[in-house]
């Protein structure tokens, strides 16, 4: 319940300041571009505090972001072996979202660059990013599970 209330907040920070930048109200490009911002920030902030939550109490908590496909915890085969193969993967997508939510941002408040490659840029990016834990997330299953 408390994420719903801070993604809430997120997204009504990130609109009145795009707002303002915009000088007045949002059109429907400006809008998907925040939604992108805070999607980027949001899924990189949950990454990293997931990796953390996973070094932290090293053992396999309830998270279907960590977890390959239908893969449960509770049958894991090599738990500190898994930990150890997911956790700099899990940073480093979390770290990429962050970086790419970043330059968004910035594009999007201070830069406004209004070129195609960085439109395609800021879609391609992320999914080659998820595309890459996804990846790693099957070769955990077939190692792991």
């Amino acid at each position: 319940m408390t994420w719903n209330r801070l993604l809430e907040a997120a997204t009504e920070a990130v609109t009145e300041a795009a707002d303002a930048a915009a000088g007045g109200s949002m059109d429907m490009l400006q809008m998907l571009d925040t939604l992108l911002v805070v999607m980027l920030l949001g899924c990189g902030a949950y990454a990293i505090f997931s990796a953390a939550k996973l070094r932290k109490l090293c053992y396999l908590f309830p998270n279907n972001f960590i977890y390959p496909g239908d893969c449960k915890p509770d049958d894991c085969a090599d738990v500190p072996g898994f930990i150890f193969y997911i956790f700099p993967r899990l940073l480093m997508l979390g770290i990429g979202m962050l970086l790419l939510g970043g330059a968004a941002a910035l594009n999007m408040l201070v830069l406004k660059l209004d070129a195609t490659w960085i439109d395609i840029a800021s879609i391609v990016l992320p999914l080659l990013l998820f595309a890459w834990y996804i990846i790693a997330q099957r070769r955990a299953a077939k190692r792991f599970w």
